[in-house]
């Protein structure tokens, strides 16, 4: 055990008193991510060339071997550790560990740029889950493979993303960061000021330096910055350029004003995007450290401001430690319109339907997936099925570019050719949105339908349909109710009937959720019930829900056709759709014994279900709705991306 003196206590108490910002400093506990596979990776060269991407030749840059990224990992770690940060180091295997990065409340990404996309998400769910993030310039930017670099003679990282699109230059963290990549430009003359002077991090770091912020970078060869476009107003630009000469790349991307560092939130958790070097500007006395470029922690020549450097990575650490004044849930979604439909009998003797499928970003967060047409007879039989990926949609606010050209929505033509002799009657014509990656889909979160009335091959005639006759526009459900049906999740009872207002059964709200998540129904389970005979119809469909944890079997009974309670909801939504979150809120009527505790808070977390706000309450042992267990479905399937 150690043994303090008086004088050790009283200096203690003295700090506490007099520089309460160092003792809260010393309280938060910070790692800095330190790889060996990026050092490993600034030091190689490659040639420039072409590579084939999904069937598209793509012109791949040269790798330039770059300055030792190892040194810049211990610039940083002894920056804080010298400033009287609680500082570890972590690597590549604890970037794939949840457990490990909670026990921080910020980490501090240093020129890392090569991340796999396991450890993207595991980090997204850190940041969600209350975690900082402070990412110093190429973070998590290109793939991490290392056959993409070692044993290839072209330099493949940057191409081989799930992302297929120059706005997604961080794969699933772009949801993070709310901002897109736009372009990498090598300046001379660079000088970086503050692009708002109400942030705290401005505020404070102005307030400790007793003067304006100011970095500038007058290196005769310059130095390279990324440029970054906010997609939200929740991004704010704490640096900007004030001035820099274009070396290479387009000058019309850093004039002045061009963002250069960016704060942003996502659902509990702080972040910090710096788009330069600003580890060059820092200056650290670490003899002791193993350095491998010797530049023994000095500060780049050329470089003016490496206080002010010091300074801001402190209030970039402070703020990021910090709790959120409220949880910033993403909005993830699209809408789908068709339009120019037309359809009749063509001079090639078929029946031709054609038209324009719109999808468009609606909410604030980037969006990528599949647009989906599809045909159905008047059986309900699919007749014609067309398909399209899209690497990526930017919210529909978004403007980009030196016309601030807008790059959302997008309009897809699509041809369906029927027999002439198809069957006469109403065809559904439906557009829906697949979310996820090409090879990494999600769930389909999106649908919209049209009808077509088809008479033989005379001209067909296209309107569109209230699916159920008993939940009505005004009705708050009716958009869940609306798009679920569209999705073919919910048929209703025949004759236009939902039964709104019925409560939904455990065999129903099971059933709906298999369908949503794509969940095929399997046969040849047991189930160990005695309520539910294996001759049943609903057999295989209980069996699988039991065996995917939606059901539980309890005192030996199932109990299909009783009505589900809403912790019962919770735990098979929870369960089909995989969530995962660290439970932050407490309702009073839901005690750490309840068996469905945990499922109630992450849906409350997800914000899927936010129970009775002016009671906090959460009502587990009551009974749902049909037309509120579709609105909690209707969220599960964009809460996903949350």
């Amino acid at each position: 055990m150690k043994r303090y003196s008086l004088f050790s206590i009283l200096f203690v108490i003295i700090s506490i008193v007099l520089f309460p910002e160092i003792t809260e400093a010393n309280t938060k506990k910070t790692a800095v991510y330190f790889s060996e596979l990026n050092d490993e990776y600034s030091q190689i060269t490659r040639p420039g060339g072409t590579h084939t991407f999904y069937g598209n030749a793509s012109p791949v840059d040269a790798k330039n071997k770059y300055s030792s990224i190892w040194d810049k990992q211990l610039k940083v770690f002894h920056s804080l550790k010298q400033d009287g940060y609680d500082v570890e180091i972590i690597d590549e295997k604890d970037l794939t560990n949840q457990a490990t990065l909670q026990k921080y409340d910020s980490i501090v990404l240093v020129y890392g740029v090569l991340m796999t996309h396991e450890q993207r998400q595991v980090l997204k769910q850190y940041i969600r889950d209350g975690g900082g993030l402070v990412s110093i310039y190429a973070g998590a930017r290109n793939e991490a493979d290392p056959k993409l670099w070692r044993t290839n003679s072209l330099d493949l990282t940057p191409l081989i993303f799930k992302t297929q699109s120059w706005i997604w230059e961080w794969d699933n963290l772009s949801e993070v960061l709310s901002s897109g990549f736009v372009s990498d430009n090598a300046v001379k003359n660079l000088r970086i000021v503050p692009g708002t002077k109400t942030h705290p991090i401005i505020r404070n770091a102005e307030k400790t330096l007793g003067r304006s912020l100011e970095l500038y970078n007058d290196r005769s060869i310059g130095e390279w910055v990324e440029v970054l476009s906010p997609y939200s107003g929740y991004v704010v630009p704490l640096l900007q350029i004030d001035q820099a000469t274009p070396i290479q790349g387009k000058p019309e991307y850093v004039k002045r004003g061009t963002p250069m560092a960016l704060a942003t939130e996502y659902g509990d958790g702080r972040v910090i995007y710096i788009g330069f070097k600003m580890f060059d500007f820092l200056e650290v006395d670490a003899p002791e450290a193993e350095w491998r470029d010797n530049t023994r922690g000095l500060a780049y020549s050329g470089t003016h401001g490496a206080k002010d450097a010091r300074v801001f990575l402190n209030e970039s650490i402070n703020w990021t430690g910090d709790n959120v004044h409220k949880k910033r849930v993403l909005q993830y979604d699209v809408n789908l319109t068709m339009s120019e439909l037309r359809a009749y009998q063509s001079p090639q003797r078929d029946y031709v339907l054609y038209g324009t499928a719109r999808v468009q970003n609606a909410g604030d967060t980037p969006v990528r997936g599949t647009l989906i047409v599809e045909v159905f007879d008047p059986n309900g039989k699919r007749v014609g099925n067309y398909e399209r990926y899209l690497g990526g949609l930017t919210p529909y606010h978004v403007k980009a570019g030196p016309q601030n050209q807008s790059i959302n929505p997008h309009d897809e033509k699509f041809v369906f050719r029927l027999p002439l002799n198809s069957i006469s009657g109403n065809y559904e014509v439906r557009t829906s949105f697949l979310e996820g990656h090409r090879d990494l889909k999600g769930y389909k979160i999106r649908a919209s339908s049209m009808y077509m009335n088809k008479r033989g091959t005379a001209p067909a005639v296209f309107s569109k349909q209230q699916p159920f006759k008993d939940v009505q526009r005004n009705d708050d459900a009716y958009a869940s109710v609306e798009n679920l049906a569209s999705l073919g999740v919910i048929r209703g009872y025949g004759n236009g009937i939902f039964r709104p207002n019925a409560q939904v059964t455990r065999k129903q709200a099971v059933d709906m959720i298999l369908k949503s998540t794509n969940t095929p129904v399997r046969k040849g389970l047991t189930l160990a019930a005695s309520d539910l005979k294996k001759s049943s119809p609903d057999y295989d469909l209980i069996a699988t829900a039991v065996h995917n944890g939606l059901l539980k079997i309890e005192n030996g009974k199932v109990r299909p056709y009783e009505q589900m309670t809403r912790g019962e909801v919770a735990n098979a939504l929870v369960n089909g759709f995989k969530f995962q979150a660290i439970p932050n809120h407490s309702f009073k009527d839901v005690a750490l014994s309840n068996k469905h505790y945990r499922e109630i808070h992450i849906l409350s977390q997800l914000e899927v279900a936010k129970g009775y706000i002016d009671t906090n309450t959460f009502k587990p042992n009551e009974p749902l709705t049909r037309k509120n267990f579709s609105a909690f479905l209707d969220r599960s399937l964009r809460a996903v991306q949350q």
